[in-house]
């Protein structure tokens, strides 16, 4: 099996987002973040940049579908009508406020760029379980 296929992973250990997010801020790294935002990054705001493979990352594992806010060029999850957003504190850090009610759209497709920074996040994760 394809890990970087299947429609629904199970993680050991991972039974929530917040277990996933535990997990990825110990992960977070320079190359796993666009790079577009790969200046901004750092330890200390290590989400900046990682939405869109994270958000694809709880895809995978919870369901629901991935959003984009038009505002912000920022990532995030629906599930069951809930918002579950992992890289939010990337906007804390600098002091913007996300509204997820303006300019949001479903997204479905990602270029092979950003599938390779999921399938390298994915891998990290596995390699720290």
């Amino acid at each position: 099996m394809n890990i970087y296929e299947v429609g629904k992973l199970t993680l050991p250990g991972i039974k929530t987002p917040e277990d996933l997010k535990e997990r990825l801020f110990a992960i977070y790294c320079v190359d796993t973040a666009c790079p577009n935002y790969r200046a901004k990054w750092s330890a200390d705001n290590p989400t900046c940049g990682q939405c869109v493979p994270t958000a694809i990352l709880v895809q995978k594992l919870f369901g629901g579908d991935i959003y984009k806010l038009e505002s912000a060029d920022h990532y995030y999850n629906i599930i069951d009508g809930e918002i579950i957003d992992l890289t939010k504190e990337q906007f804390d850090i600098e002091g913007i406020k996300l509204n997820y009610n303006l300019g949001q759209k479903k997204v479905g497709e990602f270029d092979t760029e950003t599938l390779n920074r999921y399938k390298k996040l994915l891998s990290k994760l596995f390699v720290n379980l």
